[in-house]
């Protein structure tokens, strides 16, 4: 299978066909794809990375920039004078692969992209990671990339974890 990801702005083809059939075994996630993935794209809400095939969207990951709140990760960086309240990061959105494509590593690849582009932007102007809120079946990967368990919320009866990686860790991972 040869694949490639790009950015949204940089796909020529049209997409809503390729939308149509993607199903990633999440309806809300298929859903976002079909019905708001390249509107939010186009109002700059979020970027979208797609990993495309010569015949399909094999999977997506969306990013926008963001804050964690300082005590959200460590209580006791709350008023500490070496950081301001809020930091400025990036988070990841929404990462999905269509079902025909899952256990072929483009999750992976999509996440791979996302933190190069996370490294890349900390190198222009300040940001301090990236975040995201895992699915509980998730943790486990993230945790074995460097990420760390911030804290839990249930949303919808699905307890997810939000998690962090620095910018510093990135960069070093990369470079």
């Amino acid at each position: 299978m040869t694949m490639s990801i790009k950015p949204l702005c940089q796909v020529t083809q049209e997409l809503s066909p390729l939308l149509k059939r993607f199903d990633c075994g999440v309806p809300f996630l298929n859903q976002f794809a079909r019905k708001k993935l390249v509107k939010r794209h186009q109002q700059d809400l979020h970027k979208a990375l797609l990993a495309l095939t010569d015949s399909a969207i094999a999977g997506y990951a969306t990013t926008k920039t963001n804050i964690l709140v300082c005590e959200d990760i460590d209580p006791m960086l709350a008023g500490s004078a070496s950081l301001p309240p809020q930091l400025p990061t990036i988070s990841l959105e929404q990462i999905a692969t269509d079902l025909r494509f899952q256990r072929q590593g483009v999750g992976s690849q999509l996440l791979k992209e996302v933190l190069c582009i996370v490294a890349k932007v900390s190198e222009q102007t300040g940001v301090y990671g990236l975040h995201l809120w895992a699915h509980p079946d998730s943790v486990v990967f993230y945790q074995k990339l460097g990420f760390i368990s911030l804290q839990k919320e249930t949303r919808a009866g699905l307890e997810l974890t939000l998690m962090f990686l620095s910018a510093a860790t990135i960069r070093n991972a990369i470079n």
